[in-house]
């Protein structure tokens, strides 16, 4: 798997458990029975510990500056552009080509 497919994977992993977070918070204001206070913030303290080691996981640091070492932005900017003056140029003709027809 390329560096950019890792990165993506443990960026949804993180949103994932991000949104287990809310949801437990929801259920806290919503429906949670007056009993479960104890219980909960147990479930969120694990949760929270989770979501922090996720975001500061050498493995995540390591990744992301193989990226940044990877990435040329001028590179990529330079190539949307063409591609954006091409596709822009097609749209053109063809709107000639129909207008003809």
């Amino acid at each position: 798997m390329n560096a950019t497919a890792q990165l993506a994977a443990y960026l949804r992993e993180t949103r994932l458990l991000g949104a287990s977070m809310r949801l437990l918070e929801w259920d806290q204001e919503t429906l949670m029975p007056r009993g479960g206070a104890e219980s909960r913030a147990h479930q969120q303290g694990t949760l929270a510990a989770l979501i922090h080691q996720h975001y500061t996981d050498p493995e995540l640091g390591e990744l992301l500056r193989t990226l940044r070492e990877q990435l040329d932005v001028a590179e990529l900017l330079t190539a949307v552009r063409e591609q954006a003056h091409a596709r822009a140029l097609e749209r053109l003709r063809q709107d000639e080509l129909v207008d003809r027809a």
